[in-house]
């Protein structure tokens, strides 16, 4: 009767696969997680900030359109003076900036102290859209602000910059608070005198795209303005009044300044100014959307899990550089900076671990290749030849396992052609003759009995070759059904005894049950049987022993005949193989080839001790039905 464990099996696998797959998404959730955590704390910030600038510097650069600057530079200062300048010439520059067709003016030079001149300056720089600059102090936090009357008439933002760790200024506060005072930066200020509409966002950061650096800010000397020169490009911008000259003023690195020299803090607040008024600002990416992109990753990673050769290394190669180039895309098509570092090392840490977990996976399973090639060799896998080079030597043994099987296979198609042109042979050699010659009756029944033995004996090897190659499409768990062993053991025993007429010791467990078909069991113990009756004398006693030790029955046939030599102990169990003790007997060197594969098809084990002269103890080692014997005690196991 067929046992009905396909649908407990089919149940657990179903259940197995559905834990793999809450694992997987419980380990993507949790990658994803912790790039949102990750991205959120800044923590590989440090490392993410190169790789900005770097892709920030592959922007397009655009000549600035909206913004200029008149600098007091050295030569400024050179041929008006050394630095401070007093406020009435101050006031002379605004005016003449004003008269260049200035849209708008921001004088980016901290006047603090109330001094002599302020009400020119005041007058020239009510005279149209100005902003003037204040700055925080360190300690304690206080506002700088311009002098009060110089306040009154222009519009004050604050020239802070954010520096990083690096000392690179990449954003812009938008506004500043002290003393219960916010005031925004000094480039939105300036955006905002000519596009009121431009919203001020509290407590944001701006960042700049800078695709009109700093250097590339059209300019005019200071000295060169007030000498009455021409300068067309101030026409209708927003016109930045500052100091560049050496030594003065402030100085600032960008991610696109270029040379060993800072730019002048009052080009990077028109460059971000001018940033602000054609929309060029970048927008880091939100941490929840970071960590979707390390889901996407992590699901992408699990995909590849199942390719191999090139077509896994490329989706590797693909998945660490998909960060980067998503981040560049990301920059160049919706400005937006993607952390590329936190993405690259969540692909680098998936694309790991798949490999460790492929490695381990092919290390247990070459690990479990090895033990089973080598019980097919007859040795175990100890744990010395888990080494290399203990597994280079069984690779070596297994080679020449599979070279010997081989010639083995070639011998074997050698011997089989033999073997069946030996009785072709005869027959056909018998028909000519009972064709040919004139027989008497006597003599033509005699060959006509010599027919019909070798028509047998063909008969016989064909049907025996057949069963060994049936096995191969005759599947287990189909055709296996429960079978007791001990009642068939039984059984052809007493039926052997009686057609031999030999006599057979039995030495039986009942109860011992095990998977399997009952006829090829049966050709299996009557192989074992036959052959103990030919090779001892038919005086002896054949021991039959069945019995069970753990989960496995045990089958033992013991002779007293003169045994096998210790060279041809497993080769006896190959295909046509006859060992010496073999000859001047029949056989087809068949049976005991039969044995072992129908042995091996039961899931068991088959095997042969022997010495010469004292005979051979022939065992056969089978599961048991669901690992016990019919009515055993569970104590026993």
């Amino acid at each position: 009767m067929a046992t009905g464990t396909g649908g407990r099996d089919d149940g657990y696998a179903w259940a197995v696969g559905q834990g793999l797959f809450r694992a997987r998404w419980v380990g993507a959730v949790a990658m994803a997680g912790g790039v949102v955590w990750v991205t959120a704390a800044g923590t590989l910030r440090p490392l993410e900030l190169p790789l900005a600038d770097l892709l920030q510097k592959s922007l397009p650069r655009r000549a600035a359109t909206r913004v200029a600057a008149v600098l007091i530079d050295e030569r400024a200062l050179a041929a008006l003076g050394r630095w401070p300048w007093s406020r009435g010439r101050l006031a002379e520059l605004v005016q003449r900036t004003r008269a260049a067709g200035a849209a708008a003016l921001v004088l980016d030079i901290l006047l603090v102290e109330p001094a002599g001149g302020d009400d020119v300056l005041q007058t020239a720089l009510a005279a149209g859209p100005a902003a003037l600059v204040c700055t925080l102090s360190e300690e304690p936090s206080r506002w700088l602000l311009p002098a009060p009357s110089l306040r009154s008439a222009a519009t004050v933002g604050h020239g802070a910059v954010e520096l990083d760790h690096d000392g690179v200024a990449r954003r812009l506060a938008s506004t500043k608070q002290a003393e219960g005072l916010a005031v925004p930066a000094l480039a939105l200020v300036a955006a905002r005198l000519v596009e009121p509409s431009l919203p001020v966002s509290v407590g944001v950061a701006l960042v700049p795209a800078f695709r009109s650096p700093p250097d590339t800010i059209p300019r005019i000397g200071a000295a060169e303005l007030l000498a009455g020169k021409a300068h067309p490009t101030l026409t209708g911008r927003v016109v930045f009044i500052g100091v560049s000259g050496l030594g003065i003023g402030d100085r600032v690195v960008t991610p696109v300044t270029r040379g060993p020299a800072p730019d002048p803090g009052v080009l990077v607040h028109a460059a971000a100014t001018e940033s602000l008024l054609v929309g060029d600002i970048l927008h880091p990416l939100p941490p929840l959307l970071a960590g979707l992109l390390a889901l996407l990753l992590t699901l992408a990673a699990m995909a590849a899990f199942r390719l191999g050769g090139w077509l896994r290394v490329c989706t590797d190669v693909a998945l660490v550089l998909s960060p980067t180039l998503g981040a560049l895309l990301a920059l160049h098509l919706a400005g937006t900076l993607v952390p590329a570092i936190t993405l690259t090392a969540t692909a680098l840490l998936l694309v790991g671990s798949v490999q460790l977990r492929t490695g381990l996976r092919a290390g247990q399973v070459a690990e479990r290749t090895l033990g089973l090639l080598g019980a097919a060799l007859g040795r175990g896998v100890p744990d010395t030849e888990r080494s290399l080079a203990g597994q280079l030597e069984l690779a070596e043994a297994l080679a020449l396992e599979a070279a010997r099987r081989r010639v083995a296979s070639e011998m074997s198609a050698g011997v089989l052609a033999h073997e069946l042109k030996t009785p072709l042979t005869s027959v056909r050699g018998l028909a000519q003759m009972v064709r040919d010659l004139e027989l008497s009756p006597e003599e033509r029944r005699r060959a006509a009995q010599l027919l019909v033995h070798e028509a047998d004996r063909l008969g016989a090897m064909i049907e025996r070759l057949t069963e060994l190659e049936r096995l191969a499409q005759h599947p287990f768990e189909k055709h296996a059904q429960r079978v007791d062993l001990s009642l068939l053991v039984e059984s052809r025993v007493a039926t052997l005894a009686s057609g031999y007429g030999r006599r057979i010791q039995l030495e039986l467990t009942p109860g011992l049950e095990v998977m399997g078909d009952p006829r090829l069991l049966e050709a299996v113990f009557d192989n074992l049987i036959g052959n103990a009756f030919k090779f001892s004398p038919p005086d002896s006693e054949v021991v039959v022993r069945a019995t069970s030790e753990g989960r496995q029955a045990i089958l033992a046939v013991r002779d007293h005949g003169v045994g096998i030599p210790p060279g041809e102990q497993e080769a006896i169990f190959g295909r046509f193989f006859r060992g010496s003790s073999a000859k001047g007997r029949e056989g087809m060197g068949l049976g005991l080839a039969l044995v072992r594969e129908v042995v091996t098809w039961h899931g068991g084990w088959v095997g042969v001790t022997s010495r010469q002269g004292e005979g051979s103890t022939f065992t056969v080692t089978l599961p048991l039905a669901e690992g016990r014997t019919r009515g055993e005690d569970p104590g026993r196991r």
